[in-house]
């Protein structure tokens, strides 16, 4: 009995150790331990199991019989193999291992076992007769419990307790049928649910043909399951609210421990169709620009379906595949930074309120230097001016107040009188809440205008051009920039506020410059703005030189023409090129279907007002020579100065770009200046309110 008990506890010790050997690991099961070459090392399981089997880990190989210590004295056994016996208790059951041995059942197997709860160790082989036969030894049957499912044991003779090599790992066991994968996977595409069937055709069949090619094989599962990338990829996109985007619509359930082909198959679907859908809001923008304003025509190109799964598969870290599909603009990334900070501290506010949170300036007369209010210490408090101990009076409004109010202004794109006007008081308050005028409302206000202006980001081409225009219409300026740094800036008059009047928002490459320009007056100014004069002087207002007047295609004089019985529709007219011209001296051109270009004005005076929507949809530049300088600093036969030199001699003068330039025409009243300051525009044209209200802030 004493015997037998040994026996049982050895057989467990060495089950222990090739178990915590296979254990060591949660993947891969421990490599045979080689044989020599006479003898051929039991073959390892290969054949994934199927949906609801249990896999079994690799056989255990045979000790060689060479190996085989000589056997001591049952008494040196036992005092040499204590730990064995304290290992009953503790092991607990098992899973099932083949017996490698032909002929021995598995341990764990109830063929001829007895029904008690301990079975009795089996006689021992002849060892001397399996070693002159030159077999390995027949291992015995053992089992802890009917119910109980035991590992192979190594051979171990009764009585005996041979020295036993730690096993190293386990070969490893494909858990999830791959083959069967890749069927399932064309199936599910064959019948499309999810975020699959909310793709595009396009989309699709992109997703199909990248299938195809990889011959089924799926990016986002390996012979153990879900890959260590898939929950990466779905943990990134529930932080979408930190790119702009709304996390809700990213939102995946990916499943723990599945193994079966068809639930892998609409998991890795549902997970690459939402990465797509993520990476087609990233890269585009969610909101049609169209629903804002029809003047708006920017061309959104999003990332190709194509280069989607493409960098999703050779892109290395999800993460940053996730990254790459927004905006690599320093604009756009400037603005996803503050956006952090921004829900980060509306995240501390919702739990602490600060104690300094500003207070709203209450609607009242208007106040300027001098004048006595108990707003004005409201005002101080809002515009940062700390009491230095020089102040005799908080209430009284002094040119401190001023200067500090004029900056304000200017930094939000009003006109800086000094003067707390209307105006200024709506801005001051702007993103307040009305009712306990916390913080936290300005906060979500300024959340709100970030993601609106990394929206109009992503609708703009992402490769810029080298050296480009930039033209922003809410900031009345446009900028030059090359090779990322700016070579000049200038002030611009843009479009009136009315919708006819409104400079358009696009992008279209600059292809050539027009020195001495006629103007062609646009079919609606001569409706809107024109004829009623005409017809009033009898042709009078359009009669000096200055002008030339078509009726139909013949060119006509103006005083001859009976204007009442001329149909508008026939009138065209063009202004001569002169010191008077509309135009100025020259205009820069990127054909459109607007008919709008940057040009020069004669209205020079203009540039000196702050707020400058005064056109009628063009952009007129500020010192247009000097813009030109800067424009054609690579051009190899031309240069501002020799275009200023064309002004005045002769007619119209053309001249062709060798490279054209990209231009930009944008709209941005959230947007980061040179030194790193967050400014703040007037809305203008009412474009990033209604995209606010179209993306639900």
């Amino acid at each position: 009995m004493q015997a037998s008990t040994l026996v049982l506890a050895l057989m467990l010790a060495g089950a222990a150790r090739a178990e915590e050997a296979v254990a060591g690991s949660t993947s891969p099961a421990a490599p045979m331990v080689s044989a020599p070459a006479e003898l051929a090392p039991a073959a390892a399981l290969d054949t994934p199991t199927t949906v609801g089997e249990r896999a079994e880990p690799a056989p255990i190989a045979v000790l060689p019989t060479a190996e085989i210590p000589p056997l001591p004295p049952l008494e040196v056994a036992i005092e040499t193999a204590p730990e064995a016996v304290e290992l009953l208790p503790v092991l607990g059951e098992l899973p099932p291992i083949s017996n490698p041995i032909e002929g021995t059942p598995a341990v764990g197997s109830t063929e001829s076992q007895p029904e008690t709860g301990v079975a009795t160790a089996p006689a021992a082989p002849n060892v001397g007769a399996d070693q002159a036969a030159g077999i390995a030894p027949k291992a015995p049957d053992v089992a802890i419990g009917v119910a109980s499912a035991q590992p192979a044991m190594p051979d171990v003779a009764a009585g005996v307790a041979p020295s036993l090599p730690d096993a190293p790992p386990a070969a490893a066991v494909a858990r999830v049928d791959l083959a069967g994968l890749g069927r399932a996977l064309e199936l599910a595409l064959a019948t499309p649910r999810g975020a699959i069937a909310r793709l595009s055709e396009t989309e699709r069949g992109a997703l199909a043909g990248f299938y195809r090619e990889r011959n089924w094989a799926a990016l986002f599962v390996d012979d153990n399951g879900l890959t260590a990338s898939a929950r990466r990829g779905a943990e990134r996109m529930m932080k979408a609210a930190y790119d702009g985007l709304e996390p809700r619509t990213y939102v995946l359930a990916l499943p723990q421990d599945a193994t079966d082909g068809d639930t892998l198959a609409r998991t890795e679907l549902e997970l690459v169709g939402t990465l797509m859908r993520y990476a087609r809001d990233a890269s585009q923008g969610r909101i049609d620009p169209q629903r804002i304003s029809a003047s708006i025509t920017v061309e959104r190109r999003p990332l190709a379906p194509a280069e989607v799964l493409t960098r999703l598969a050779t892109g290395g870290d999800i993460a940053t595949v996730i990254d790459g599909f927004n905006p690599p603009h320093p604009g756009f990334l400037a603005l996803k930074r503050r956006l952090a900070e921004a829900l980060d501290g509306a995240v501390d506010m919702a739990e602490k309120p600060r104690a300094d949170a500003p207070v709203a300036i209450p609607p009242g007369p208007a106040l300027k230097v001098g004048a006595r209010d108990t707003r004005v210490a409201l005002l101080r408090s809002r515009l940062g001016l700390v009491d230095s101990g020089t102040v005799s009076d908080a209430e009284v409004f002094d040119a401190d107040v001023a200067q500090a109010l004029k900056a304000f202004q200017r930094d939000n794109g009003l006109n800086p009188t000094g003067t707390l006007g209307p105006q200024t008081i709506e801005r001051l308050n702007a993103g307040l809440d009305p009712a306990t005028t916390a913080s936290v409302g300005a906060d979500r206000a300024l959340i709100g205008d970030l993601v609106a202006n990394m929206e109009r980001w992503r609708w703009l081409p992402r490769e810029l051009g080298r050296q480009h225009v930039f033209v922003n219409v809410a900031d009345f300026s446009l900028v030059i920039r090359r090779d990322g740094q700016i070579a000049h800036r200038a002030k611009t008059i843009v479009g009136k506020v009315a919708p006819e009047r409104q400079t358009p928002i696009f992008s279209q490459n600059m292809d050539h410059i027009v020195v001495n320009p006629y103007w062609n007056v646009p079919p609606n100014i001569v409706k809107k703005e024109m004829m009623s004069k005409i017809v009033s002087t009898g042709g009078g207002s359009v009669a000096s030189g200055a002008w030339e007047v078509y009726v139909g295609n013949r060119q006509v004089d103006p005083r001859s023409v009976d204007w009442a019985s001329t149909s508008p529709n026939a009138v065209s007219i063009r202004q001569k090129p002169g010191p008077s011209n509309a135009l100025g001296n020259i205009k820069f051109m990127f054909p459109n279907t607007h008919s709008v270009y940057i040009h020069d004005t004669s209205s020079r005076g203009l540039f000196a007002q702050d707020f400058r929507a005064m056109s009628h949809g063009c952009v007129r530049v500020h010192e247009p020579f000097e813009f030109a300088n800067a424009l054609l600093a690579e051009e190899p036969n031309v240069s501002g100065e020799g275009l200023r030199k064309m002004v005045g001699n002769g007619g119209e003068r053309y001249i062709r770009l060798a490279s054209p330039i990209p231009v930009h025409i944008t709209y941005f009243t959230r947007f980061f200046d040179e030194g790193g300051n967050l400014v703040t525009r007037q809305d203008i044209y009412g474009h990033n309110a209604r995209l606010k209200a179209a993306l639900g802030l």
